[in-house]
């Protein structure tokens, strides 16, 4: 129990600071560790189910849409907003593709060498540093160097501590069932059931048909080397990701509110490539191929 617990922790952490703490202003309250504790939930569903299917890359990127759908269509409405773009961004392409697919699982492959690690983390945190001051100009009319700052390095805080909660867990035996399976979904689809359920019918019917459809193509979609995200990453990494902060900040400081629309230009860079993955690999696991 304990194992799976951490796991479920430490990719909440990880979750949170992509999808949250690194894309728009943030309210730092005591309030965030029930934030924390959705994005645990849906972290758990997503590794839990890849671990039990042992699912290959094509599972990877279905997991990471499935953990995207749950996010925007229980903790937030968003997923029934302006459908079916609105399953492309924010479902995929933010949470699926960069929270999981590049602060999750990118990292962890790129971080097997500290040399690939700064470099990653210098150029994604240039892109997020961007990204994140337009939308503090947006949202603020200015970037606050202090609070912004601050905002970042609690991010990246809670993003190591998550990485590295990952490294003392990842490789310790643990067997999700699928009694864990029915108990959380069955939380998500009660939360799913009395907020969304009647008053955004029949929008909110696309929820349990884009997690029918993924749950389907997992269940059939067996991998002779499935992915995991065991193994421990080296010191070394951890010091060169510092690079990752720096460059959001820099990127911020430096083109905060000069590029304009930068939301614009983020969507047609991860929609579509998230699209492609999505469908390919829904595709690859309907025919047994995971």
């Amino acid at each position: 129990m304990i194992p799976k617990i951490a796991m479920a922790l430490g990719l909440g952490l990880i979750t949170i600071a992509c999808s949250e703490l690194w894309f728009y202003w943030v309210d730092l309250h005591p309030g965030l560790w029930q934030i924390w504790l959705l994005y645990a939930i849906a972290s758990y569903l997503m590794i839990a189910m890849m671990r039990l299917y042992r699912l290959g890359w094509p599972g990877v990127v279905v997991a990471a849409g499935l953990f995207g759908i749950v996010i925007e269509g229980v903790v937030v409405p968003v997923l029934y907003e302006a459908l079916p773009f609105s399953i492309l961004w924010t479902s995929l392409a933010w949470h699926g593709l960069l929270t999981v697919g590049c602060g999750v699982f990118g990292f962890r492959a790129v971080a097997k060498s500290p040399m690939w690690t700064g470099l990653a983390c210098a150029v994604a945190g240039l892109a997020l540093g961007i990204w994140l001051g337009f939308m503090w100009v947006a949202e603020r009319g200015a970037i606050r160097v202090t609070p912004f700052s601050l905002q970042v390095l609690l991010a990246y805080a809670m993003f190591v501590v998550g990485h590295v909660m990952l490294d003392r867990m990842a490789d310790r035996p643990w067997c999700p069932t699928k009694g864990d399976l029915v108990v959380l979904w069955g939380l998500v689809f009660a939360v799913w059931a009395l907020n969304w359920a009647l008053p955004l019918f029949p929008f909110a019917l696309a929820f349990p048909a884009l997690v029918g459809v993924s749950w389907w193509a997992m269940a059939r979609g067996k991998s002779a080397a499935p992915w995991d995200i065991g193994g421990r990453l080296p010191a070394a990494s951890y010091m060169t990701s510092l690079l990752l902060p720096a460059g959001i900040i820099a990127g911020a400081v430096t083109t905060g509110g000069v590029i304009p629309e930068v939301n614009a230009w983020w969507i047609m860079a991860t929609g579509p490539v998230a699209a492609i993955l999505w469908l390919w690999a829904l595709g690859r696991l309907a025919v047994g191929r995971g």
